[in-house]
């Protein structure tokens, strides 16, 4: 439950179909009946807070856990372990590099690490890449 904060015509309505409804009010000075003085409804609740409590959540916005416990993991021996890693690194593959673009892209002023900004790979393989290419055509 959860409680939520109502005007005073909200207030009065609920509580006349007989719904709990909570107040916040201002406490003034209590010395009897002799100090009480006649006063309107509306000035006796100038100043008060309504509030009226209402379930807390309707849905619900998590999802539900399962109790279960997961299955632990197959053991595996550190040989299967580095035969799966070598196969993914083969799987993953090379990029395929336009290095005809990087050779125009350094002739044409650029810096290695613009360079690798452009082709979305490190400064490092731009280099690696041009000085290769510049062996092979020696």
């Amino acid at each position: 439950m959860f409680v939520k904060q109502i005007d005073m015509a909200k207030a009065l309505e609920l509580a006349a179909k007989g719904m709990e409804i909570k107040v916040l009010a201002p406490i003034g000075q209590e010395d009897g009946w002799e100090n009480l003085v006649p006063d309107t409804l509306q000035h006796m609740l100038e100043g008060v807070i309504f509030f009226r409590q209402e379930p807390a959540l309707e849905k619900e916005i998590l999802p539900v856990v399962s109790r279960e416990e997961p299955e632990p993991p197959a053991e595996k021996s550190l040989s299967d372990l580095t035969k799966e890693l070598k196969q993914a690194r083969l799987q993953k593959g090379k990029l395929d590099v336009d290095i005809g673009k990087m050779k125009a892209l350094r002739e044409a002023g650029w810096s290695y690490a613009k360079i690798a900004d452009e082709m979305r790979i490190s400064e490092g393989s731009v280099y690696n890449y041009l000085k290769r290419a510049e062996e092979e055509v020696k």
